[in-house]
């Protein structure tokens, strides 16, 4: 009997084709959809213009971002350094290729972590219920009481400013927002007919709870993705510009702001271009997640 249940049923069988029908139809969807929005395509099209360079930085830098230039120090852009030269002459168009490898780098981390932490206590907590439910709960309310930029300056200043340690206060700070998300997903789904048929033919509870509700939670969860990266690379140069952050002389975005201000008299291009590279991803990422919410959320369709 137990042999039956643990089985895959023709039930289930029939349901993961029909997933994988509904799935493939909703990608092409989903892909219509984003074309025809020409503000979403076209964050989509930066913004995976900005990844591969910074990817690459290495590779398609036009100089090494810790040579030095003693003979053009804060030169203004030109053709020799197309966004000019920092205060010891490093090319500011190396050092920003490499400062989006180190950011982005630490961004997707430290949502992957949130993710990893926050998705299986929300999914476990809106399913489960009761004192489960409340403990849960209640611990994220109370991290969710902290500022974003205060917890995660907490946790550095305990730890160390090192790279390893923001990925680790950023995946705590967003950890709360994801297991929301996950928690309020999980209780939409729980009460559907779909759980009810697979809890009649005997599935057990961790087997509906990571193939069904999870996989069937995932829209609201991919729209957070991009809203979670955002904020983890808008923290990370706020820690970086307070010197909490990657410490120089290894470049990010955050303490390139931070050097550049320091001389934003003389040499304003300095702060100005690191400050437009956070800028133009961070709005791309927003669009990119605005435009998945409206195209996942049938309520939305059309709305725009």
């Amino acid at each position: 009997m137990n042999a039956d249940v643990n089985a895959e049923s023709p039930f289930e069988g029939a349901q993961e084709g029909f997933k994988d029908r509904f799935w493939q139809s909703q990608s092409g969807e989903l892909a219509k959809r984003i074309v025809a929005n020409r503000v979403a395509l076209g964050a989509f099209v930066v913004f995976f213009v900005i990844v591969p360079s910074a990817i690459l930085a290495p590779w398609i830098s036009p100089y090494d971002p810790y040579e030095m230039h003693h003979d053009a120090m804060l030169q203004p852009p030109s053709t020799r350094f197309p966004l000019g030269t920092d205060e010891l002459g490093r090319d500011l168009l190396s050092r920003v290729l490499h400062g989006g490898r180190v950011s982005l780098t630490i961004g997707f981390a430290a949502t992957i972590m949130a993710f990893v932490l926050g998705v299986p206590f929300g999914i476990i907590s809106g399913y489960v219920g009761g004192v489960v439910d409340d403990v849960i709960s209640r611990v994220s309310d109370a991290l969710l009481a902290f500022p974003p930029l205060l917890l995660a300056l907490v946790v550095v200043a305990v730890f160390g400013p090192k790279e390893h340690n923001v990925v680790i206060a950023l995946g705590i700070m967003s950890a709360p927002h994801v297991a929301r998300i996950a928690r309020a997903a999980a209780l939409v789904e729980k009460g559907k007919d779909y759980i009810l048929a697979a809890m009649c033919i005997g599935a057990s509870s961790w087997r509906i709870l990571w193939r069904h509700v999870l996989l069937n939670s995932m829209a609201p969860l991919i729209v957070q993705v991009s809203l979670t990266v955002s904020l983890c690379i808008l923290i990370e140069a706020a820690l970086s510009f307070l010197g909490l952050g990657v410490q120089p002389p290894t470049p990010s975005w955050g303490n390139l702001v931070q050097l550049g201000y320091s001389f934003v008299n003389r040499a304003m291009w300095y702060a100005v271009t690191p400050g437009v590279a956070i800028f133009i991803t961070v709005t791309c990422i927003n669009l990119m997640g605005d435009a998945l919410r409206d195209a996942l959320d049938p309520r939305l369709r059309g709305s725009r």
